[in-house]
């Protein structure tokens, strides 16, 4: 990851620190401040979820082919070169390279009678099969 979202990354560490203590000595006595604490409330909370993403995408991470277990039906990412397989849960986050673009999200298991399907819900709800590119931070 560039160095700048590196720093970017520092300055809403800090942000967030100085809002939260903020927040936590206001009063919400007035209708005018308790619009503002939700306002500020907003705020954090998305200042966390960038801080979370930043972190995520700062992380390493094995690549490789999608795979299927025959015998337990479980997907696993069969990594290239020296890494080892990927074992995959329903939860995770991934990254699938679909339509030469990288998309993130959670797998989610859908069962249908005996038929079982894994999908990658994010951005794009995009159906998981074996042969994809995909990556796993870790």
């Amino acid at each position: 990851m560039d160095i700048n979202y590196l720093k970017a990354l520092n300055i809403l560490e800090d942000t967030k620190t100085n809002l939260e203590a903020i927040f936590d000595n206001s009063p919400t006595s007035t209708f005018e401040d308790e619009e503002a604490s939700y306002r500020l409330q907003y705020i954090m909370e998305k200042l966390e979820t960038t801080e979370k993403t930043l972190e995520y995408l700062n992380s390493p991470y094995n690549e490789g082919i999608l795979q299927k277990n025959n015998l337990t039906g479980n997907l696993f990412i069969k990594c290239n070169g020296y890494a080892k397989n990927c074992q995959l849960n329903c939860g995770n986050l991934l990254e699938i390279f679909y339509k030469n673009k990288w998309y993130v999200g959670k797998i989610f298991l859908s069962i249908n009678g005996n038929k079982s399907n894994y999908y990658l819900y994010g951005d794009k709800k995009l159906f998981l099969y074996p042969g994809m590119l995909a990556r796993k931070r870790f």
